[in-house]
């Protein structure tokens, strides 16, 4: 498995998206079509992760869909000159996944990252429409969009215009004419095999001629290769010879350099310049005759003779090796041009047999082979002027996706701008869902001392006490599925920009006791059973306007069967072994 594959529904549009698994390329492949139409012929779009905010990114065409894009969260949200940041797909799942770790660990609301629980609580009032810069943001949302339908306009003018001066047939006659041009083409291609099968029939009976010549083909090139083996061992040993020739003669050198320049042979006195009487010479004693020094044992001689006669003994013996290998060459050379030479006359006597049956069918295999280009040639124009229509049907689509989009974004900004919710009284029905919620799952003493709401910051407060300051874990579990079950649920009922799914993860942790000494008001069968009660009755009353995941290990026995997608094993003996079948270390 090399890339991860999710269909999803964006604004009406059935999409796949792709991304790398092993790769570090930022980017994802957006398919224009379902996972069971992805080997058909379909639009393909790349789109970069990061930067977030960037036009071409996954997170603006995820922001799209949901109508958030083009809204920008300020960095110190009471400041007015605060630095801002844009609203990015990832912000906007805090409200769409629970995890196991957020369900009491005191970070439901990003308590341990400032930058995070101020963006959070941004992105709720963006939701619910109580954001004080969203009417700003709309508006600049709605501009772009306007000039990206001007640009589409033009593109779709462009192109038409295009079409028509050049007299590209209309899509129905295109179609007719590659379905035309295929049928012939597979029908050419037929007559072509029976063809080809026809003469291998009446050419059969030369199999003992292509025998001859396949068999002195392969004895030339075995003769080449001999021949080529020679040249190359040659050409490697005429520089080795050069070089113990060159060896003697600096043997040679040296010896004569010892006779030239001897320093003891002295004929004339260097002081008078007079020639002298007798010769100088060593001395019995080591002596110089004729400076009366003692003379330094001399080093042991090279015995110069000795060395060229292993010199002359390595010379004669390679050479005769060349000799050899000369010989050698003449003969393979000798055999090449036998070899090439029955090779030639093994063809022309083949070329003699095959020429007169086979020649009544090459003018008509010619003549197949020039139809099947052609063929090919109208087939290639036909599938560009398809691709033509294709792009510019793909441009009207956009344009009216975009004509639609645009006519809900004024209807929003126009409904924004007359019935504009009140922040406290959004923070109030938040609060009343979130104490229903509560009570449909029976948490124990509810309103000891006071019921449950959730403050202007939409932290939740259960007996008088923000969530994570109740000391029992299976209590903050309840509060922190009631929230995010609050948030959603409001978000979908009320039709605000919310992506439509929430994801939880493990909603009976801390429900259920492990052992026999963690029994708690919490650890009730009976709260793990009304939980998943309210999960189903939403769900089903909602239908298809949401969707709405939750892994668990052991649903109770209330969840019905056509309501689990699917089971995994966690054996590798008994598949489905998990999400990654494979991953079974």
């Amino acid at each position: 498995m090399r890339a991860a594959l999710l269909e999803v529904d964006l604004a009406g549009e059935t999409v796949v998206i792709e991304r790398p698994l092993f790769s570090s390329e930022g980017a994802a492949t957006v398919h224009r079509c379902g996972l069971a139409d992805l080997r058909h012929s379909h639009t393909i779009e790349r789109r970069a992760i990061s930067p977030p905010g960037s036009p071409s990114s996954l997170s603006t065409l995820l922001l799209e869909a949901t109508g958030l894009a083009g809204i920008r969260l300020k960095e110190a949200p009471t400041q007015p000159e605060s630095k801002t940041d844009p609203l990015s797909f990832r912000d906007l799942m805090w409200l769409c996944f629970l995890p196991n770790q957020r369900l009491d660990n005191k970070q439901l609301l990003q308590e341990g990252h400032h930058v995070r629980a101020l963006k959070l609580r941004q992105v709720i009032e963006v939701v619910f429409e109580v954001y004080d810069d969203q009417l700003a943001a709309m508006g600049d949302q709605l501009q772009a969009m306007e000039e990206e339908r001007a640009d589409l306009e033009k593109e779709i003018m462009a192109l038409d215009t295009f079409l028509r001066e050049n007299e590209v047939p209309g899509r129905l006659e295109l179609d007719a004419r590659g379905a035309e041009a295929k049928a012939s083409l597979q029908a050419v291609t037929g007559r072509l095999d029976d063809l080809s099968s026809r003469m291998r029939a009446e050419s059969d009976y030369a199999r003992k001629a292509r025998a001859e010549f396949s068999g002195r083909r392969q004895a030339s090139g075995e003769a080449a290769a001999r021949l080529r083996d020679r040249e190359t061992l040659l050409r490697r040993l005429l520089p080795l010879r050069g070089q113990y020739a060159e060896d003697e003669r600096k043997l040679i050198f040296f010896e004569e350099a010892g006779q030239l320049f001897d320093p003891l042979r002295v004929r004339v006195c260097p002081a008078c310049m007079q020639e002298l009487q007798e010769p100088q010479e060593v001395e019995p004693g080591g002596s110089c005759s004729l400076c009366r020094q003692e003379i330094p044992a001399e080093v042991t001689p090279i015995d110069i003779a000795a060395e060229r006669t292993a010199v002359r003994a390595r010379l004669r013996a390679i050479e005769r090796y060349i000799e050899e290998v000369e010989s050698d060459l003449a003969s393979a050379e000798q055999a090449y041009r036998e070899a090439l030479e029955a090779e030639t006359a093994a063809q022309r006597r083949l070329d003699s047999e095959v020429a007169q049956t086979l020649s009544p069918f090459l003018a008509q295999r010619d003549d197949l082979l020039e139809q099947r280009e052609e063929l090919r040639r109208v087939q290639v124009e036909v599938d560009q002027a398809v691709r033509w229509h294709e792009g510019l049907d793909r441009r009207r689509t956009d344009h009216s996706r975009l004509e639609t989009r645009i006519a809900e974004l004024r209807e929003r900004i126009n409904q924004l701008r007359a019935n504009r919710p009140d922040r406290n009284a959004v923070v109030g029905q938040l609060s009343e869902r979130f104490d229903e919620i509560l009570r449909s799952f029976g948490f124990p003493k509810l309103d000891s001392p006071k019921g449950p709401y959730l403050d202007e910051s939409f932290a939740p407060y259960v007996r008088g006490n923000r969530y994570n300051e109740i000391g029992s874990t299976g209590a903050m579990t309840l509060i922190a599925l009631a929230w995010q079950l609050t948030v959603f649920e409001r978000a979908v009922e009320l039709g605000q920009p919310h992506p439509g799914f929430l994801l939880i993860d493990s909603p009976q942790k801390n429900l259920i006791a492990q052992t026999e000494g963690e029994h708690d008001e919490f650890t009730d069968p009976v709260i793990v059973e009304r939980v998943w009660e309210h999960l189903l009755t939403w769900s089903r009353a909602m239908g298809s306007a949401a969707q709405l995941i939750v892994v668990d290990n052991q649903p109770p026995p209330n969840v019905d069967d056509n309501e689990i997608v699917v089971r995994y094993s966690g054996n590798r003996d008994e598949p489905p072994y998990g999400l990654i079948d494979d991953e079974t270390g």
